[in-house]
């Protein structure tokens, strides 16, 4: 399957809502592949989740994902360190807020150690030095004793001190730099003329 850069997957989602699969599916079912994808690879009986988000689409899967742990009785915790006016699409904000209808606890910040983190920090496009409060974050993540797993991209790929994750889950196609790093890719419904056909 061929890698394709930030600027292509972006193009892809905005032809895709041209064909009729907004981004609030998308997000929807890049939420559910993922927990999908994991629970696959991993029994959840028993173990804790800190899903760690950033304000992008990246982070709006990761709400997702939350959503879904929940609902099968897993622990989950989201460490969100910036503030919901931060969140830059409406599609990740609506996910955000039903973080709390789900009485899932979100904070600022790590409040404990978990059996699995994940990252849903940042997501591709992010070049040259990473910025508070996503590098504390980052070196919060790599400094725990858990199994780590990155949303679509590892956060700070392409960047000094990023995440250094056990496995990742692509969403639609593997990204340009993955070789580097185990990973599988999911299919979040992405129509196939998104490729081919603009809107």
């Amino acid at each position: 399957m061929r890698a394709i850069t930030h600027r292509e997957m972006r193009i892809i989602d905005m032809n895709a809502a041209y064909l009729g699969v907004s981004l609030k599916t998308l997000m929807e079912t890049s939420g559910e592949q993922v927990f999908k994808a994991i629970s696959e690879r991993m029994p959840l009986k028993g173990k804790s989740f800190g899903i760690f988000c950033g304000p992008g689409n990246n982070g709006g899967d990761g709400f997702v994902l939350a959503r879904y742990l929940k609902g099968a009785g897993v622990a989950v915790e989201v460490v969100f360190p910036w503030s919901r006016e931060d969140i830059r699409t409406p599609e990740s904000r609506v996910n955000y807020d039903l973080l709390a209808k789900e009485r899932i606890n979100v904070g600022k910040a790590p409040k404990k150690s978990y059996d699995v983190v994940v990252d849903a920090l940042l997501g591709t496009g992010i070049k040259g030095e990473l910025r508070e409060p996503a590098r504390s974050m980052v070196r919060a993540i790599n400094g725990m004793n858990a199994h780590k797993i990155s949303v679509d991209v590892p956060t700070g790929m392409d960047s000094k001190g990023g995440v250094k994750p056990d496995f990742v889950i692509a969403v639609h196609r593997p990204k340009v730099g993955l070789e580097a790093y185990e990973h599988v890719v999911v299919n979040i419904g992405s129509p196939r003329k998104a490729e081919t056909h603009v809107g």
